[in-house]
């Protein structure tokens, strides 16, 4: 009994000092984090390099930067049955390759196509990107350019919205942080589709919408 009571101190001693020093045992698996490095990287490797794994779209913006969000680790919410094309919707966010199959008399007919979700491929709108990340990501909605660099981090997802514009226009990547001393902070640099390039913040600034200090940034944290 006398060894059980001193084992159970020692524990229990162990436990407070694990506490003091911050460190602690999980006894619980964990979900795996969001990897902003991963996103990024796909970001650059892939802004004018198509992914053949994917869907490719004419305004393809949204379909890109949900591409790396996956690569991040993001983790697709798909329903339960997904029809070939782009499903309207707010709730779930996917894009599935898959075939479906129809029977008529002793022939059958196989179908391969895409089936996405209007927030994986669109910008907003009321069931676009913005409309499922809203109310599941923190947001950082900024006409401030100090204060989207301060928040922005790599494999972040950023959307503008220019004065002349009634909803977010425009999808991006968080692709780069260059260390590069601006006004307000360090620089960070945008990857995206729908142009195939990257630019600095300050560059993209001046030549969206009306130009600089126009734009109002949504930067979401994967």
């Amino acid at each position: 009994m006398m060894v059980r009571r001193m084992m159970k101190r020692m524990a229990v001693a162990m436990t407070m000092a694990m506490v003091a020093t911050g460190l602690s045992i999980s006894l619980a698996p964990t979900a795996d984090a969001y990897n902003g490095q991963k996103a990024a990287e796909y970001a650059r490797k892939h802004y004018n390099n198509y992914n053949k794994e994917y869907n490719a779209h004419k305004a393809d913006c949204t379909n890109f930067a949900s591409q790396a969000a996956k690569a991040g680790g993001q983790s697709i919410h798909r329903p339960s049955k997904i029809s070939i094309g782009v499903t309207q919707t707010k709730s779930y966010w996917y894009s599935i390759k898959k075939t479906t199959s129809t029977n008529f008399m002793f022939y059958t007919t196989n179908k391969t196509g895409w089936g996405e979700s209007t927030t994986w491929v669109r910008v907003a709108g009321g069931y676009g990107f913005f409309d499922y990340f809203r109310t599941r990501k923190p947001l950082t909605i900024s006409s401030n350019l100090r204060t989207i660099r301060d928040n922005a981090r790599l494999g972040d997802i950023a959307q503008v919205q220019g004065r002349n514009e009634s909803a977010r226009g425009h999808t991006m990547v968080v692709g780069w942080r260059n260390g590069s001393k601006v006004p307000g902070g360090v620089e960070i640099t945008f990857y995206y589709h729908s142009n195939d390039t990257w630019r600095a913040l300050a560059d993209f600034d001046r030549r969206y919408g009306k130009g600089a200090g126009t734009n109002t940034y949504t930067i979401y944290k994967m």
